[in-house]
């Protein structure tokens, strides 16, 4: 009977930790808008990056691409909905595709802190066996002064037929408050990407409990246990703002000596800065 218990216990544990991961951030490339001037019949291949309607509007966007002589006309990255996604799963209709024949990139730019075991799924698809292997995906925390290369293994390890999407998925992601997530086709093939979502575990703490201090104040060194949501505010008793600073975990107050309002998380306190 206590085997049985111990049993019932771990799966319940288990149902409990799956239905903490949650996907938090999705972009399907919706539906392009069809080709003006028309290509092919029913099909969109020529919808500027720019004119597109994402998923989202919380994270940034941006691309390199050669453009075209003509600025109505689309460049080497566009939102097309011929060859949709197949995989379990997938949305179907559009999906964002990469000209063989240039260097292109595509960075999506978002905030992950909320979030704990990340991790990264997209679709890819390549015109011609191999293609889809060329594929390099990276991400950085910086700014995007430095690239880290992830699923690298992932994508080695594709059968990459001709003209076939596969799904990749459970690739491990940063948490930070501002990490850019970018695709790109240096070793060029005729690549497509779609179904691009991040899934994690909600942070869950005690940082919305009435009396919860989730920072500490050393001298004007102020240091957060939980990485703010929001950017952090310094105020005045009079309630006048006299510093911004981005979400970290480590900041330097360099204000004068006397007694101000922290407001972080959406939750205030006093300070003492000495």
């Amino acid at each position: 009977m206590k085997k049985i218990t111990l049993i019932a216990i771990v799966i319940i544990a288990s149902v409990n930790l799956l239905k903490a991961q949650e996907t938090f951030y999705t972009e399907t490339f919706g539906t392009p808008a069809l080709d003006s001037p028309v290509v092919t019949a029913g099909e969109s291949k020529n919808e500027l990056l720019q004119n597109h309607v994402w998923d989202t509007n919380i994270v940034t966007y941006s691309w390199t691409l050669v453009d075209n002589v003509d600025p109505t006309l689309p460049g080497t990255i566009n939102v097309r909905n011929n060859n949709p996604s197949t995989y379990a799963g997938a949305s179907s209709v559009g999906n964002l595709y990469f000209n063989a024949n240039a260097t292109n990139s595509f960075t999506i730019t978002g905030n992950t802190s909320a979030f704990s075991n990340v991790k990264l799924s997209f679709g890819v698809f390549g015109k011609t066996a191999g293609d889809a292997k060329k594929l390099v995906v990276e991400y950085s925390t910086d700014g995007g002064s430095q690239f880290t290369a992830i699923a690298t293994t992932e994508l080695a390890a594709l059968t990459a037929a001709a003209k076939g999407w596969e799904l990749i998925s459970n690739i491990s992601f940063p948490t930070a408050a501002s990490v850019k997530l970018k695709f790109s086709t240096p070793n060029l093939g005729e690549i497509r990407i779609d179904d691009v979502k991040l899934s994690g575990v909600k942070v869950t703490n005690s940082v919305n409990l009435p009396n919860y201090k989730n920072w500490s104040l050393t001298g004007k060194t102020l240091k957060f246990d939980v990485l703010p949501m929001t950017k952090v505010e310094i105020l005045a008793l009079t309630g006048s703002r006299v510093a911004t600073f981005d979400a970290a975990t480590s900041i330097e107050l360099n204000l004068q000596k006397g007694i101000y309002i922290l407001k972080a998380n959406n939750t205030s306190a006093k300070i003492t800065l000495k």
